[in-house]
């Protein structure tokens, strides 16, 4: 309950009461999907706050506790993209989307709504790349 909990937290904005929830399960050492739902909450949390080293370290975690594909909202992918745009790695982060969108898409249609938003960042993440290294082609290759 408390994973859910910090992740609507964290989903408000509400950082310190998303840790607040979080803690206790990352404590807990709870396995399977809560667990790697907690440490993947704790990655994006981790991600917003600037530490993309830790937050590495909680998706490592989370993998080694339960699968790393989609398994519904606030699973790996997310996470995953979420750090890949921060590593300022939008072609990767556009990847991982692209292999999740149609599935989430049949299974969580507000799933597949984020996955879409992380899409856009990813697009112009790449447009930005593209014009500051002066590149012709920018639009076109955030736009495929």
């Amino acid at each position: 309950m408390r994973p859910c909990a910090g992740i609507f937290a964290l989903s408000l904005g509400q950082w310190p009461q998303a840790e607040d929830y979080l803690r206790p399960a990352l404590a807990s050492g709870d396995g399977g999907y809560y667990g790697a739902t907690a440490h993947c909450a704790m990655a994006v949390l981790c991600i917003r706050r600037g530490d993309q080293s830790l937050a590495e370290q909680h998706l490592a975690r989370a993998a080694e506790l339960s699968a790393t594909a989609y398994q519904f909202g606030a699973s790996y992918p997310f996470a995953q993209v979420e750090l890949l745009l921060a590593q300022r790695r939008p072609a990767q982060a556009l990847g991982v989307v692209e292999a999740l969108i149609s599935e989430s898409a049949l299974v969580d249609p507000i799933a597949a709504d984020e996955f879409l938003l992380l899409a856009a960042r990813a697009a112009a993440d790449l447009a930005e790349q593209g014009r500051d290294q002066h590149r012709d082609d920018a639009f076109e290759t955030a736009e495929a």
